[in-house]
């Protein structure tokens, strides 16, 4: 009898401990279940004959290390936990309004400036105080991880079988990354140096929009149609993938968020030019759309959350796409994984109602309701 990739073959008896299995991933969860069996207090192993397999390919958890900070060692504590319930993909959100947590080589002030929350109303140093999370570099939901620390969780994550997926959100929730970009403007500009100042800015000037995110942000959203936008996604992209590289462990899948844009465009004198170019029905979907044919290029699958994907022309997306589908369960959450997974997409549900720690049981208000006039 063959046995799938991720399967195993577990006999034990009074004799022997037998655990067969077609790859080491297969091995790896054989060990943990038997792991599992044991009595903790006699230290013995019933006998059993176990033949398993995983029903779904993807078995993920997601981590945001953006908007409050989680050390290494929890992260990599939390890969202890995962591969222990045989869990194999961990999306760890690494860029958000609130924080921009991964170093990168030649952009300092990612992680100086947008990992880092005090009280300076200029936002020259820091962001603001966000989410009660404390102030200086001593709160504990402030920090960043280095190059060197990324490395150590790609290896460790790797050895539990585990692949991370790195999400940098864009092109809304970035206001992070907006503010350092700003400090490095401006520390550029005063000693003269024009052309380096504007590489990497993600502000323009002239841009009158005015938005509220839905969490009342009014800057947290990139300009799509700035080429120096592009540039610096390209920096990250490249830097990410050179990471991992180094740490001998491949960029597999890489998600861009995408989700809840407010829009920085409408009265762009950028989108305003760029428009009179060519027809974009959506600036979102154009961005995505671009950004997704960068991914691709570079060898990459590249991953968003569904409501963003939902503006982009599926004939202008690569031929891989992950979707992680966020839609409420009474919000027909259902039928956008549908329609997506119809488009030939690898679809994750990732509906808060049934999947986000922090949501109660009970998904809807009205629901309680309903179900009171039943039992009664």
């Amino acid at each position: 009898m063959s046995i799938e990739r991720e399967g195993y073959q577990l006999n034990s008896s009074t004799h022997a401990i037998d655990i067969k299995a077609s790859s080491a991933a297969g091995a790896f969860y054989g060990v943990q279940t038997l792991i599992g069996l044991m009595d903790l207090k006699t230290l013995t192993i019933p006998s059993v004959s176990i033949e398993d397999s995983p029903r779904y390919a993807f078995r993920g958890l997601h981590i945001d290390s953006a908007r409050n900070f989680r050390s290494k060692q929890f992260i990599l504590d939390t890969i202890v936990q995962m591969g222990a319930y045989k869990l194999n993909k961990l999306h760890l959100h690494l860029a958000d309004d609130e924080g921009w947590r991964l170093a990168i080589a030649g952009l300092p002030e990612l992680t100086k400036v947008g990992g880092l929350r005090c009280l300076e109303l200029s936002e020259s140093s820091c962001l603001l105080p966000q989410l009660g999370a404390g102030t200086g570099t001593g709160a504990p939901r402030n920090g960043h991880y280095s190059q060197q620390d990324y490395s150590d969780i790609l290896r460790f994550a790797q050895a539990h079988h585990i692949e991370v997926i790195p999400s940098l959100d864009m092109p809304g929730h970035s206001r992070a990354a907006i503010i350092a970009m700003e400090a490095r403007y401006r520390s550029l500009m005063a000693k003269g140096k024009t052309e380096a100042a504007n590489k990497y800015r993600l502000v323009e000037d002239a841009d009158t929009t005015t938005y509220s995110s839905i969490q009342h942000y009014h800057d947290n959203t990139l300009n799509v149609c700035l080429p120096a936008t592009y540039r610096f996604i390209d920096k990250v992209l490249t830097e990410l993938q050179r990471m991992h590289e180094m740490a001998g462990v491949p960029l597999k899948t890489y998600h861009i968020g995408a989700d809840e844009t407010a829009g920085a465009w409408l009265d762009s004198p950028a989108c305003q030019t760029l428009n009179k170019q060519q027809t974009i029905t959506s600036m979102n979907g154009y961005f995505i759309e671009k950004i997704a044919a960068m991914v691709a290029e570079k060898g990459i699958t590249v991953a968003g959350w569904s409501d963003g994907l939902s503006d982009v022309d599926p004939e202008k997306m690569p031929k891989r796409v992950q979707s992680n589908v966020w839609s409420t369960l009474s919000e027909q959450g259902h039928k956008v994984a549908h329609q997506q997974a119809n488009l030939g997409w690898d679809v994750v549900l990732s509906l808060p109602d049934v999947t986000y720690f922090d949501f109660p049981y009970q998904s809807h208000p009205t629901s309680v309701a309903i179900i009171g006039r039943a039992e009664r």
